[in-house]
């Protein structure tokens, strides 16, 4: 925490205690924290900006607009090639 400029919470409530103690120590630092989550987080009071939405939609097209589109296809080749893991995974 002591490290990061800011912190991005991406598809967690936060519920955990340990997690929790890593966004409070960034927020006590004054640093930004930001929560993109579908629904309220336990960090959304210390936030400095929290948006409800779906991680999975959001997360490829900030990236996309930060580095580009050729970006933006390797998250989503990266979350279909993950979300196929998972289900291979659940099947057995």
């Amino acid at each position: 925490a002591a490290a990061a400029d800011a912190v991005l919470v991406a598809g967690s409530s936060v519920a955990t205690f340990s997690a929790f103690r890593l966004v409070k120590r960034v927020a006590e630092d004054r640093k930004p924290v930001a929560v993109l989550n579908i629904g309220p987080s336990r960090a959304d009071p210390l936030a400095s900006l929290a948006v409800s939405a779906d991680v999975a939609t959001v997360l490829p097209a900030l990236v996309g607009g930060l580095y580009g589109q050729q970006a933006e296809a390797e998250v989503w080749r990266s979350a279909a090639a993950a979300r196929s893991r998972a289900e291979t995974s659940a099947n057995k």
